[in-house]
């Protein structure tokens, strides 16, 4: 992918787009991310995450999180402190853990929750593909399992058979911001694989 393919998929990321452009390309090929069809769908969803590069913590305190047993939030402050951080917005102290756990081979996130405030574009990028291959199979909801998607699902997958709808089902958990998601895939294929939109 190139600098223009990347801004007409995510025209506000502007600047960010020229500071995140070497970082997703390596993260998408470190985690086979490798189709223009897998790039798009990935993009579409990473741009609405994170409001076009734009947003690397969640604008929500987080409160709405506390005591979420699913999301591994057993300590006081996990809601606030675990609050959707980098572009995927991982939220949790299950998710926050597993993603430590991948990207360091350690629980650095968890033990030092003050990391999640310093992004890097190569640290976002990185838990982005992660999160896409890996992540969001790990702590699927029941809307996703009623879909029919199964625990561990990699969201290539998904990109391959063209359900983008089961691609937002593992990543988001349901349908938020599908109008919108659909919108950055049109461009994503434009983009990427020269598909009118």
């Amino acid at each position: 992918m190139n600098i223009d393919q990347l801004n007409s998929i995510m025209p506000l990321a502007q600047s960010r787009a020229a500071a995140a452009i070497d970082a997703l390309n390596a993260a998408m090929d470190e985690w086979e991310i490798n189709t223009p069809a897998r790039q798009a769908f990935f993009l579409a969803h990473l741009a609405h995450e994170s409001g076009e590069l734009r947003y690397t913590r969640e604008i929500a305190s987080g409160a709405a999180y506390e005591g979420a047993a699913r999301l591994g939030n057993t300590h006081s402050g996990d809601g606030p402190r675990f609050r959707g951080w980098d572009w995927p917005q991982i939220t949790g102290r299950k998710n926050t853990r597993l993603a430590s756990l991948a990207l360091y081979g350690d629980e650095r996130l968890i033990e030092r929750p003050d990391l999640l405030d310093q992004s890097t574009p190569e640290r976002c990028a990185r838990v982005s593909a992660w999160f896409w291959r890996v992540g969001a199979g790990l702590n699927l909801v029941r809307a996703a399992r009623d879909y029919g998607l199964m625990d561990g699902c990699d969201l290539n997958a998904t990109a391959d058979a063209g359900d983008f709808k089961g691609s937002t089902f593992a990543w988001n958990g349901g349908l938020n911001g599908y109008t919108q998601r659909l919108i950055y895939l049109e461009r994503g294929k434009a983009a990427l694989l020269g598909d009118t939109v």
